[in-house]
């Protein structure tokens, strides 16, 4: 298991945390012979661990991750037992396996919970958002990007798990959907890393 710095995450939800930050320190190499940027990356632990999973595709780390995020909600943060489900946050592109989904089940599978896959889903027509880095813009863009199935998610406290957090963007949309499309109880949130921006 990573050693992890819990870095307070703020936004619409009850409360939420990141692990660590996902980036100690970038030095800029230079373009390569392609002219492309180059960088020697420094990433904390849980950083590298998951680098691996979510870019080179390297399930092998997700006990360790799933370990780290289920003791910090038990011991840590000392909420498993407020918590009634796990809502993943939804892909932004299609993988034959989902890393965030797959962190979720891990999670749920140790603290009891169910893992509702079904609860939010992207809308059709939202559109990827992953290269704009703009609050505001990355906000207007998804105001209507997520679906939500009260059925499942009313009256219920959710702990919303993505992998990265980045601007916040992504995770404010869904839990202010959570809250009034899907009449969430509470939303917690919590992210393996942030990145430093």
């Amino acid at each position: 298991m990573p050693p992890i710095h819990p870095i307070l995450l703020k936004g619409a939800w009850r409360r939420g945390y990141a692990l660590d930050q996902h980036v100690i320190k970038s030095v800029y190499l230079g373009p390569d012979s392609a002219g492309h940027d180059r960088f020697e990356t420094t990433r904390s632990e849980a950083g590298e661990l998951l680098y691996r999973l979510k870019y080179k595709g390297d399930q092998t780390v997700i006990p360790e991750l799933v370990a780290a995020l289920a003791q910090f909600v038990k011991t840590g943060w000392k909420i498993a037992d407020r918590l009634q489900a796990i809502v993943p946050v939804p892909p932004s592109k299609p993988r034959a396996r989902q890393p965030v989904l797959l962190l979720a089940q891990g999670v749920g599978a140790v603290l009891g919970l169910p893992v509702l896959s079904s609860a939010a889903k992207k809308a059709k027509t939202a559109p990827p958002i992953k290269d704009i880095s703009d609050y505001e813009a990355r906000r207007s863009i998804l105001k209507e990007a997520f679906v939500i199935d009260s059925e499942v998610t009313q009256g219920r406290s959710l702990l919303v798990l993505d992998d990265l957090f980045q601007s916040g963007a992504t995770l404010n949309t869904l839990t202010e959907a959570l809250y009034l499309a899907g009449k969430a109880h509470a939303v917690f949130v919590l992210t393996v890393t942030k990145t430093r921006a």
